[in-house]
């Protein structure tokens, strides 16, 4: 009588289970790790008495961040600027994130709020759907807009 060998199973290695699995989805999703400390350009632009523009901009932005987070990245930059994104470098800024170093280069995305009011500024690292909210532009002047 012949006795059946029995095979062990293969131990997967961390980076196995890594290649195998399913690339991250490509949705976004927020930080504000990064979040520039000027006023001029955070949520704590408007003064105490201001309050209702305050709460105005909140509104705004979070609406719109919880849309942007409902579609794929190429959903947005394939919409034109107003109703997607834009790309811009982050020399054309006007303010610098919190502990974060970015070249001249790095690109930006810029998501317009519904009544084209306000810009949410963020940077997404290769492909890491994490998009860092670096600022708010509340007065056109996070960047050179154009005339």
């Amino acid at each position: 009588m012949a006795l059946k060998r029995i095979e062990s199973p293969q131990i997967k290695s961390d980076n196995d289970r890594r290649e195998r699995s399913p690339k991250c989805e490509q949705y976004p999703a927020f930080s504000f790790r990064y979040l520039t400390k000027k006023k001029d350009f955070n949520l704590e632009h408007f003064s105490k008495k201001e309050r209702r523009k305050r709460e105005n901009a909140h509104d705004k932005i979070l609406k719109r961040m919880s849309e942007i987070c409902t579609k794929k990245y190429v959903y947005w930059q394939g919409l034109d600027k107003k109703r997607g994104c834009e790309l811009l470098n982050y020399s054309q800024m006007k303010f610098s994130p919190k502990d974060l170093d970015l070249t001249s280069d790095s690109k930006l995305y810029i998501f317009r709020t519904e009544s084209d009011e306000f810009r949410i500024i963020g940077y997404k690292a290769g492909d890491c759907p994490t998009l860092h909210i670096i600022g708010f532009d509340f007065d056109y002047s996070a960047y050179n807009h154009g005339s």
